[in-house]
Parts: C-alpha cells; sequence; structure tokens
C-alpha cells in the first residue's frame, strides 16, 4: 500500500511539473474588476498586459487600494467572508512590501499619483499545484484613467502530499482555512505583487 501511494504521489509531481513548466493558459474570462479590458495585449503564455508608458512613467508615489477577493471557494469548500477579508489583506500587503524600497507609498491621491487596484479572481487546483488568477490596474488617482493593466493565471510549485487530504480522504476542508499562507500561494502573490512593480518599472526606463 506504501509503495502503491508513491508511485501515485511521483506520478502527479511528474504531471504537474510538465503542466507548471510548459503550459499556455487560455485567457480567463474577464471579471468585470478591471475598468477596461479592450486594450490589453498578450504578453506571454498566461499574461495579458496595457501600459501607457509616457503617463505611467510621470506617476511618483502609488496609492494601494484594498485587494479584493472575487473567488468564492477553493477545492469545493466556501470562504467565509473573514477568511475573503483575510485573503485580501495578506494580497494587499505584498502589493506595498513590492513597491516598498523603491516607490513611495502614500495613503491619499494628489497630483503624480497613481492608485493600484489588485483582485483574486481564480484559485484552483492543476495537478498538486495551486494556480492563481488575478487582474490588476494602475489609474491615476485623481482622473480615475486606466494607466496599466494585467490579467493572468500562475500556477505554483508541487505540493506533494502537502494537504491534499491523504491521511483524511473525502474531507478537504479541513485543510482551507489556511491556504493563503501555504508556501505555494504566499510565492504567487508575491510573483503578483512583482508584476505590479515590474509594469511601472518598465514605464520608467523606456
Amino acid at each position: 500500500m506504501f509503495k502503491v501511494r508513491n508511485l501515485i504521489l511521483c506520478a502527479t509531481a511528474a504531471t504537474t511539473v510538465a503542466l507548471c513548466g510548459g503550459c499556455k493558459t487560455a485567457a480567463p474570462k474577464p471579471s468585470g474588476f478591471l475598468s477596461d479590458y479592450s486594450r490589453m495585449q498578450k504578453a506571454d503564455g498566461s499574461t495579458w498586459r496595457y501600459s501607457d508608458n509616457s503617463r505611467l512613467a510621470s506617476c511618483k508615489k502609488f496609492v494601494v487600494s484594498p485587494a479584493k477577493v472575487m473567488v468564492k471557494e477553493y477545492w469545493g469548500t466556501a470562504f467565509s467572508a473573514d477568511q475573503r477579508e483575510k485573503i485580501a489583506a495578506t494580497f494587499r500587503q505584498k502589493v506595498v512590501n513590492a513597491l516598498s524600497g523603491h516607490y513611495q507609498v502614500v495613503s491619499s491621491p494628489g497630483p503624480n499619483t497613481a492608485e493600484i487596484r489588485v483582485a483574486i479572481t481564480q484559485a484552483y487546483r492543476v495537478g498538486n499545484a495551486l494556480a492563481l488568477g488575478v487582474e490588476a490596474e494602475i489609474m491615476d488617482s485623481e482622473s480615475h484613467q486606466q494607466l496599466a493593466a494585467l490579467r493572468g493565471v500562475r500556477i505554483g510549485p508541487p505540493e506533494v502530499g502537502f494537504r491534499m487530504g491523504y491521511d483524511n480522504p473525502g474531507d478537504p476542508g479541513n485543510f482551507i482555512p489556511a491556504w493563503w499562507n501555504w508556501p505555494s500561494a504566499v510565492e504567487l502573490m508575491d510573483r503578483w505583487s512583482e508584476q505590479v512593480r515590474k509594469m511601472i518599472e518598465d514605464a520608467q526606463q523606456r
């Protein structure tokens, strides 16, 4: 039995590595979170972007708005309002951390100040890995015109045998409450936050 379980885990890991290494994810349906989707272009196999580089380059300060969690369930278990608030707070702090030390993060709009909005729109399993869909946009804090936008899906590293319910089959709900603290979820939030910062850096280096 032990050998069979190991073989299953190894096969799952191999499948997930293959998926994470070279999958081309179809464009997720717009969630309605962004103010405009019409100008976005494909940046890679799983990401779509838009940037008005000249206007974004003039922004020197950034307001990071509260993040939004549009995902209502994960792995068959619904999120409570408290869980969604905690996930949103975690993601917003990741964005603040990514900007801090590079740009000035402020609390109110003003001249040459942009507002950053982010949302988690998808969360699901691909093999033994977490996939996180995100939409983000950078807007002029005064005119509320879109300066840049980003959306797509990223797949985290395999989590072989990690909180997958092998020792408690049929009851994955026990593992749901703190999924955003898992190493893969933390890594994906960091990667998405860095993508937001990179849009700013790309505009300001041109």
